[in-house]
């Protein structure tokens, strides 16, 4: 009992205190243009990867235990530098949500294949967009719900409280309704509901996940995948939709919008829901393949991986 008291306490004292850099940031992030903040977070995510080693290993081997058969080790290295500058550039764009106006987004974001998801909602149960960090992610509900479409996102919160109070500000700037991957239930019954209301759920599916994953391949391992999307759709009847955004012409974004998921049914639950889950594994599989310095190799993909 103890113990766990001591931990809270230091997840509580560091998050607050951790609270206090990003108040800095966020006051430079107002007074500095754009194209000068790009430089900025650059060079800082370098200088973090390079005083934060044991990232930078966990990085690399990702890189390497997924691509390592079919790239050599410069171009293995050329991911990862060029991985480390989009995801400054990610950061520095998000964290720089509250000065942006429409023109910016009207200029710099594109949306294909927006058909798809038009002639989902005509059903009436809702779209599970399906997608992964890759390129500036939050941008895609902020970006639906801009152009008009009920749009919500399970979010699993940091630890950090004020980067935790200022997703909160961003939800309600952008009109994008959160709802917390935790206490799990809770998740369930909201997203639920929002499917019912004929909203648009985005979900990333390559979260880590410490209970109730299913293991499905994922770059020849198995790893525990969230099976929340899968599940979501056969209660409610939602469509699934791939759904990526990634960097174009260095600072512009493309949201791709493909065709709904053909579910597999048939009638057997838990098999079912292996065999979809497996699909989409292999979909997100191939747009990280494309694009491979978008997608944030930074996390422990693998922890728990099995052979195949």
């Amino acid at each position: 009992m103890a113990k766990k008291k001591a931990v809270k306490f230091r997840r509580r004292f560091y998050g607050r205190i951790g609270s206090i850099p990003l108040k800095v940031l966020l006051f430079i992030l107002r007074l500095l243009p754009l194209k000068c903040l790009y430089i900025v977070g650059e060079r800082t995510a370098q200088l973090a990867f390079r005083v934060l080693k044991r990232r930078r290993h966990i990085t690399l081997d990702n890189l390497r235990l997924a691509l390592g058969d079919e790239k050599n080790e410069g171009e293995i290295l050329q991911i990862y530098t060029s991985m480390l500058r989009n995801i400054a550039r990610g950061g520095v764009e998000f964290l720089s949500y509250p000065r942006l106006r429409n023109g910016y987004f009207n200029k710099m974001i594109r949306i294909e294949g927006r058909e798809h998801l038009d002639e989902a909602l005509k059903l009436g149960k809702g779209v599970v967009a399906l997608s992964v960090h890759m390129g500036n992610f939050p941008f895609v509900p902020i970006e639906l719900a801009r152009q008009g479409y009920p749009a919500s996102v399970i979010l699993r919160y940091p630890r950090l409280e004020g980067m935790t109070r200022y997703l909160d500000d961003v939800g309600d700037r952008a009109g994008v309704i959160i709802i917390p991957d935790k206490p799990s239930r809770v998740c369930v019954g909201q997203s639920l509901k929002f499917l019912k209301e004929n909203g648009v759920l985005f979900v990333l599916m390559d979260l880590n996940v410490s209970r109730g994953g299913i293991y499905v391949d994922f770059f020849g391992r198995m790893v525990p995948t969230f099976k929340g999307p899968v599940v979501l759709a056969m209660r409610t009847g939602a469509s699934i939709l791939p759904v990526f955004i990634v960097r174009e012409d260095g600072n512009r974004h493309r949201i791709q919008i493909d065709p709904p998921v053909n579910l597999e049914l048939t009638g057997h639950k838990e098999t079912d829901i292996f065999t979809n889950l497996t699909k989409l594994s292999k979909i997100a599989e191939s747009y990280i393949r494309k694009y491979p310095d978008q997608w944030w190799w930074i996390h422990r993909r693998w922890r728990k991986a099995r052979p195949l």
